[in-house]
């Protein structure tokens, strides 16, 4: 049987300083002892707007774990959840002022787990 194995928060950060070098995901994979389609899968899942940043990707891995924990389902149908939930939303209108939006205050906000409205 096969055993799962996730990132580390360190090997994120190695993933993201291979790659600002410049090396291939082969390369990657083969320096943190890892297969190359969990690089891969990691990129996909994790990469945002600005890019693959470990911080908010470990964040986000641990993320679906709890939801899924809290669920009792597995991790990955979270993933494809969200992104299926995300697929439907109808395209907001946005003006040509903006150039780029950032999601880490709300990602902050769920990574604390607080609770209460902050206009309560």
């Amino acid at each position: 049987m096969r055993t799962y194995k996730q990132l580390t928060h360190e090997q994120r950060y190695q993933i993201s300083a291979l790659m600002k070098m410049g090396h291939q995901q082969t390369q990657i994979a083969n320096c943190i002892g890892v297969g190359k389609s969990m690089i891969s899968r990691e990129l996909s899942r994790n990469r945002g707007q600005r890019g693959y940043r470990p911080k908010q990707a470990h964040g986000l891995a641990m993320s679906r774990c709890r939801i899924a924990r809290h669920f009792g389902i597995h991790h990955c149908t979270v993933s494809l959840w969200v992104q299926a939930s995300a697929a439907s939303l109808p395209e907001v209108p946005v003006s040509k002022e903006v150039k780029t939006a950032e999601m880490d205050e709300l990602f902050t906000f769920i990574g604390n787990k607080k609770t209460g409205s902050p206009y309560s």
